[in-house]
């Protein structure tokens, strides 16, 4: 209102309610171009950047980015789901587990039998990524049951025990 009332005068209600509305292209053609020309009843006012303020908001759940320079605009939606909390626990199981092969000695080509004693939580992710976790750590088998007690880990907050042996075959 302090720079277009006095350019606008009697104008400024309307055009106040057509910035008011502006589509998100007409805002970025404004910060780009710095000037816009917008048509209300048949006139046509040319609003600058310095005019108005332009607010970005955050989404709760969302990431954004821009580059103004470029004209691009990046939104992540950053909200965890039980699938994504699921698969960053397989993630940090096949970590230890790498960790683990290294301690132990083993040959990177080495095979290996996985035993893990965990919480009913983290069983279902290590179920619903067995093929991920089996191909990443060569592990030909992997089960539940420890045939001699393990390492303790605390694996995204979960209680583990994992234990790793050399498969014979």
């Amino acid at each position: 209102f302090k720079t277009l009332g006095p350019r606008f005068g009697k104008d400024m209600k309307a055009l106040a309610e057509a910035i008011r509305i502006m589509s998100h292209k007409q805002i970025a053609l404004l910060e780009k171009e710095g000037v816009l020309p917008l048509e209300l009843d048949g006139k046509v006012f040319e609003l600058h950047r310095e005019d108005v303020e332009i607010m970005h908001e955050d989404i709760e759940g969302w990431l954004v980015a821009s580059d103004e320079a470029h004209g691009i605009m990046v939104a992540l939606d950053t909200e965890m789901t039980k699938e994504l909390a699921m698969l960053g626990d397989a993630r940090e199981l096949v970590s230890r587990i790498q960790t683990d092969r290294k301690g132990n000695g083993f040959a990177i080509t080495d095979r290996i039998s996985i035993y893990i004693k965990t919480s009913e939580k983290l069983w279902c992710a290590i179920k619903a990524h067995e093929a991920y976790i089996k191909e990443e750590t060569l592990a030909l088998s992997l089960a539940g049951d420890m045939p001699r007690p393990g390492i303790q880990y605390l694996i995204n907050g979960h209680e583990c025990e994992l234990l790793l042996d050399k498969s014979r075959s």
